[in-house]
């Protein structure tokens, strides 16, 4: 689900940033994000309420939104809803992700644990460390992600 006003303001978001790989319009909620604080500072890791978006209204009010959204440099995330690639970045994303699924990836909040590396979302969550990743801070776009009934993950 995009915002309404979704081209401008990832227009409007992309000016500020220069040379880029990947951006994340949205991500899913069921998982944390994890941002880059700036600085030296540690990574921060976002929790978002994954019910909001299905309360009565919130789609509505979600795609009348208009607040600036900010690219802020991004560590890890979970989905592949809504993204963009540029050229540079999709041959550095392929060059480092092949063979798909050859290493899994530390848990966000949970040291010591390891997810094992099941969809494209898991992989490229690997390599935005090591690239110009951003991830839009309010995103610009929602999905309803039922995590009961995905059929991504086994």
């Amino acid at each position: 689900i995009l915002r309404a006003d979704f081209a401008d303001a990832a227009a409007r978001a992309l000016e500020g940033i220069g040379d880029w790989d990947i951006v994340l319009w949205t991500w899913n909620f069921d998982m944390p994000l994890q941002l880059d604080l700036g600085g030296g500072l540690a990574t921060a890791h976002l929790l978002q309420d994954l019910d909001a978006i299905r309360a009565p209204g919130a789609v509505d009010r979600f795609r009348a939104a208009r607040d600036p959204a900010l690219l802020s440099p991004l560590r890890g995330a979970s989905g592949t809803a809504c993204y963009s690639v540029s050229p540079i970045g999709a041959a550095r994303l392929l060059a480092a992700s092949l063979p798909i699924g050859a290493q899994p990836i530390p848990a966000p909040l949970q040291p010591g644990v390891a997810l094992a590396n099941t969809g494209i979302d898991v992989e490229l969550s690997r390599h935005y460390p090591q690239l110009r990743a951003f991830a839009a801070v309010p995103p610009l776009a929602v999905t309803l992600i039922d995590p009961a009934a995905t059929t991504v993950q086994v």
